[in-house]
């Protein structure tokens, strides 16, 4: 569902959770991205060795995914924005709800996330997904939140888990096999 202006002004402003907090991309935050595309087991889990993106450097790869936040957020699409720890500043990665326009998930809210390989295994992947699953749920219409998880990523299954959600089914998306998981509005 195509977010109103009310939606969109609400999510694109500062968030924060009890450690973590989410703005707009800074021009910085495009070299402190680059440590996450060194990971190849990571890439494969989010389509990153894939066609455009396998012949990229990591530069070009950092570019085009924080150039592609910051388009869709100029074209009244929801996207990810840049999550920073609150205490330091320190930036983690990137995350929020992403309006998926792929035909095989049209109009789906995602809860996505893709943080640094310093900022996984400390509980911020299920911070940021049940906030954004709440904020979802209390400042908009939308009825359900998907995620879409490559099927070998155990540890954000886990996150989707946590976050309440259930496999939908499994289905390929950017050419990866993946697990729809969905969580109703209560």
């Amino acid at each position: 569902m195509q977010p109103n202006a009310q939606e969109l002004n609400d999510y694109f402003r500062e968030h924060e959770t009890e450690r973590l907090r989410f703005r707009f991309f800074e021009e910085a935050d495009f070299d402190r991205f680059l440590p996450f595309f060194e990971d190849e087991k990571v890439l494969s889990h989010v389509g990153m060795l894939s066609e455009p993106f396998k012949t990229m450097t990591n530069p070009e790869r950092s570019a085009t995914w924080l150039g592609k936040q910051t388009e869709r957020r100029k074209t009244g699409l929801l996207g990810q924005l840049a999550v920073t720890e609150k205490s330091t500043g320190k930036f983690l990665g990137v995350g929020g709800i992403i309006l998926r326009q792929e035909p095989e998930a049209f109009g789906e809210w995602e809860i996505a996330y893709s943080l640094l390989p310093d900022a996984r295994g400390k509980g911020y992947a299920t911070e940021l997904a049940i906030y954004f699953k709440e904020w979802a749920f209390e400042n908009s219409r939308i009825e359900s939140v998907v995620s879409f998880v490559h099927i070998d990523n155990e540890a954000s299954q886990n996150v989707t888990r946590k976050n309440g959600m259930h496999v939908e089914k499994e289905m390929t998306f950017f050419g990866m096999p993946t697990r729809l998981n969905r969580v109703f509005r209560p």
